[in-house]
């Protein structure tokens, strides 16, 4: 919903929680007794609405030819959160309708139609009869490949039984083992396939849920992205200047009376409890420096006066902070306007003055997202398949993990020189790393390569805190420092130790902040939180195994636990159609607001100190129109003084006031 990466792992975390709050209202119980090697992935399975009823009891019972449609129509409805009507008139290929004699089935229609599955030769379709396993690794393979998975493998396996899987199985077979999806039926270097054997409903489910895991990284695809025609590498220009030495820094003008701080667990500002729930206004940069990039100075000037006026809004609302994203969109941009002076002055200077200048003067406090992850060395390239990105040497691994790197290097000269800058700046409140950099962590399984980028494990994302926040403390001693990392992904603990999309036990969540953040360099614990219509993220109960959710409070208890506060980054009520007994567009107040109220009352009742609703006055195009959660004053008057009643109160319970 942002950023090009961190946008589109943002936005799949939304739609994970909220694909959790709709598989607890449609399948939620275990007919039945699944074998013991199978119950943990069929409940995290349940937990993700990807069992339908038709398949959901007499687990060791064999798969149908129809069930397995069902089965794999629904992974498609929950991936790409449409129904499978929506998604074969959105497919971009023309399709010819299929018609069975033996069978009206919609979800077999719909799979035929799709291509994932043709009928006999006789024109039947054979509803009833058992899969066989080579069958069904064409199914999901083929379900891959309609969502946009590449399905080609650069070498098959080594099976003893290679010769018995036919001819036209073979690519299928080939590239689920490869990703994961099913296994061999026996162990070894050579295991057997066993292609003509039938397939179970668990094994059906297993494997749908590990397709899921591939899957999961498409949806939703943003519909407008810049395409810049060269990219942009880490090299820093020789006219872009050095950092100053750290060392050599005049002291700082401001004391710690200045700055947030943290005293007996509570945020501290001029001597008082500091605590609000406010706003994220992340693209109030973006709309100043990005016509500044294309030197459109009359778009620029005239968004200056809408900021301002945006931000006169928030003062008057009562709202004394916000966070923004103070680097600009994606990693080709950062670069762009850092490496790009003009009369020896940077252009992302010249935009972050700006927003400085109207926050100073609106009496209002950044949280400061830096967009350090900006630096890893990759760029978007389109070709008439679409966008898709590309990449130099210097991934997101690289980044996080080697200290020594030229991307690592060239990220501490842009922060060297944006501390340096700003830093006497009352309108910062805190310094924070980047975007949800903790969604990046163990991704995928296996090689930890995503979408070709190769990316950091859980510990190097810790080790890369302590070293940013060190870099950072060189620049300013005072500031408090913040991740912007994400609420842990429901598989955390277990992609960093069992490298497997396994549903964690809710200790495990906590052992993955305590990582993080226990005696490490932030000074906050920080998460973001779109619980729309559930409950919150689901983990297992370490006592009863059974599926729970993790609420604000349970967040608050690890934090207590880890011994530093907690801070709610991003956090908000997202309108989605479709969506039975919920709303659909902001203007719906009236279903709008009980939503609303739990999230703002269970703010409230955890006592979260400082929290920042998605969103406010967004002005980008894709932010407007039903469907989008933007609020503004005048439109959304209503919803605004929830919040705005919702901060008093929680201003009121830490005498803040």
């Amino acid at each position: 919903m942002k950023k090009v990466l961190s946008f589109l792992l943002a936005i799949i975390m939304v739609i994970s929680l909220c694909i959790t709050g709709f598989a607890m209202e449609t399948s939620s119980k275990l007919d039945g007794e699944p074998s013991d090697w199978a119950r943990s992935e069929i409940r995290e399975a349940l937990a993700y609405g990807l069992v339908p009823e038709s398949v959901n009891g007499n687990y060791k019972q064999d798969i149908t030819r129809s069930e397995f449609c069902d089965l794999i129509v629904n992974l498609i409805e929950v991936i790409s959160v449409k129904s499978i009507d929506d998604f074969v008139n959105a497919y971009s290929e023309k399709l010819e309708n299929v018609s069975f004699p033996d069978t009206d089935s919609a979800t077999v229609l719909a799979a035929a139609k799709l291509g994932i599955v043709n009928g006999r030769t006789s024109g039947s379709f054979d509803p009833d009869a058992n899969i066989t396993r080579q069958e069904a690794a064409k199914m999901l393979a083929l379900t891959a490949k309609v969502v946009g998975e590449s399905i080609t493998s650069e070498s098959g396996a080594q099976f003893a039984d290679k010769d018995a899987i036919y001819n036209w199985a073979l690519e299928y077979v080939n590239y689920v083992y490869a990703q994961g999806i099913m296994k061999g039926t026996s162990t070894g270097e050579n295991p057997n396939f066993s292609p003509l054997r039938t397939y179970t409903r668990e094994q059906s489910i297993l494997t749908a849920l590990r397709l899921y895991g591939v899957l999961y990284k498409y949806y939703p695809t943003p519909t407008a992205i810049p395409v810049p025609s060269t990219p942009i590498i880490n090299t820093l220009p020789t006219d872009a200047g050095e950092a100053g030495d750290v060392r050599k820094l005049e002291p700082m003008t401001l004391t710690e009376y200045d700055v947030l701080t943290i005293k007996d667990g509570v945020f501290m500002l001029e001597g008082k409890p500091f605590v609000e729930i406010s706003f994220n206004k992340f693209d109030l940069l973006w709309q100043i420096i990005d016509p500044l990039l294309v030197g459109d100075m009359a778009t620029y000037n005239s968004m200056i006066k809408k900021q301002e006026q945006s931000l006169k809004e928030l003062n008057e609302m009562g709202f004394r902070s916000i966070r923004v994203f103070m680097a600009p969109w994606g990693p080709y941009d950062v670069k762009k306007a850092w490496y790009n002076p003009k009369n020896g002055e940077s252009l992302l200077f010249k935009a972050i003055d700006e927003v400085v200048r109207m926050c100073e003067e609106n009496d209002i406090k950044i949280v400061w997202c830096m967009g350090l992850t900006g630096f890893v060395e990759k760029w978007i390239e389109s070709d008439r398949n679409g966008w898709h990105w590309a990449y130099g040497d210097y991934h997101m691994r690289e980044l996080i993990a080697d200290e020594n790197c030229v991307a690592r290097q060239e990220m501490y000269k842009y922060l060297d020189a944006v501390i340096q800058r700003y830093r006497n700046s009352k309108a910062v409140l805190t310094w924070e790393f980047a975007n949800e950099i903790t969604l990046s962590a163990d991704i995928l399984p296996g090689e930890k390569v995503y979408e070709g980028e190769r990316m950091p494990t859980l510990e190097e994302i810790a080790k890369f805190f302590d070293d940013v926040a060190a870099r950072i403390r060189l620049n300013d001693p005072l500031r408090l420092i913040n991740s912007g990392g994400s609420s842990m992904r429901e598989h955390q603990w277990n992609l960093y130790v069992n490298n497997k999309w396994q549903l964690d036990l809710k200790s495990e969540q906590y052992k993955a902040l305590e990582l993080l953040y226990k005696d490490r360099g932030c000074d906050i614990i920080d998460i973001h939180w779109y619980a729309n219509n559930t409950l919150g993220p689901v983990v297992i109960d370490d006592e009863t195994y059974n599926n729970v959710n993790l609420g604000l409070a349970d967040y608050m208890e690890f934090a207590k636990e880890i011994g530093k506060p907690l801070m709610v980054g991003e956090i908000g009520i997202m309108p989605m159609a479709d969506t039975p007994n919920y709303f659909a567009d902001n203007s719906d107040v009236e279903k709008a607001k009980p939503f609303f109220q739990r999230q703002l009352d269970e703010i409230v009742d955890a006592g979260v100190q400082l929290s920042y609703w998605w969103q406010y006055g967004s002005d980008r195009p894709q932010d407007e129109g039903v469907g989008q959660f933007t609020l503004r004053k005048g439109l959304d008057d209503e919803l605004l003084q929830m919040i705005i009643d919702a901060n008093k109160r929680l201003k009121e319970k830490y005498n803040a006031n």
